[in-house]
């Protein structure tokens, strides 16, 4: 029977994890009593990243964290991980999917299922039907938790900070799920990363001008 795989988004993650299954299936006590600046030294990183490490596979419920007090006083942290799970760093597409999804999702939990957002229609969806009635319906209103995960998808495809503020922009000028739609259109094209805002507003403008010819 295979090994369930298990997707981390950050590979000082899948790291972190991998040495702790290590430690653990030749330790005898079922459980890796680390210190930080152990973990630290193995990932070649400082005291703080190690620990805002080990908190997000807390948070997310890879790692089970215990502390364990000290014979002359103070605690040690112990942890457990299942080590029959394979730990592996998500992949370029898989992230960006995975939060186009997870955006998804919650703006059907908020009632907005039936928006009109064809996140995953890729270059099918940058045409109508009949393009002589091309309109589009744009809302100008801007939902925050919306305009949070596009800053997010767009993190995670690697956009930087100046060009998700222009981004930012655009969703604020053309709508948000506008601007979802047409940054999802862009990556699955196969734009580089540094052009992707940059698409996303041409196709926005070029929606937006054959919005004004219809009416």
């Amino acid at each position: 029977m295979s090994k369930p795989t298990v997707y981390l988004d950050k590979g000082r993650q899948t790291e972190a994890i991998r040495y702790i299954q290590r430690v653990k299936r030749v330790s005898r006590e079922g459980v890796v009593v680390l210190k930080n600046a152990t973990l630290a030294d193995r990932l070649n990183c400082s005291e703080s990243t190690a620990r805002r490490t080990i908190k997000e596979l807390v948070d997310a419920g890879h790692l089970i964290k215990v502390q364990v007090p000290k014979p002359g006083g103070g605690f040690l942290n112990a942890y457990d991980v299942d080590t029959n799970i394979i730990y592996r760093t998500s992949s370029f597409l898989r992230r960006v999917r995975k939060q186009v999804e997870h955006a998804s999702t919650m703006r059907k939990a908020n009632g907005d299922a039936g928006s009109g957002c064809r996140c995953g229609g890729g270059s099918k969806g940058f045409k109508s039907k009949n393009n002589n009635k091309y309109k589009r319906k744009r809302n100008r209103s801007v939902d925050n938790g919306d305009l949070q995960a596009l800053m997010s998808v767009a993190r995670a495809a690697g956009v930087d900070d100046s060009q998700r503020g222009y981004l930012g922009i655009a969703a604020r000028r053309y709508g948000v799920k506008e601007a979802w739609e047409a940054l999802v259109i862009a990556f699955e094209r196969g734009y580089r990363v540094r052009d992707l805002v940059r698409v996303t507003w041409g196709i926005l403008k070029r929606w937006h001008n054959k919005e004004a010819i219809a009416t």
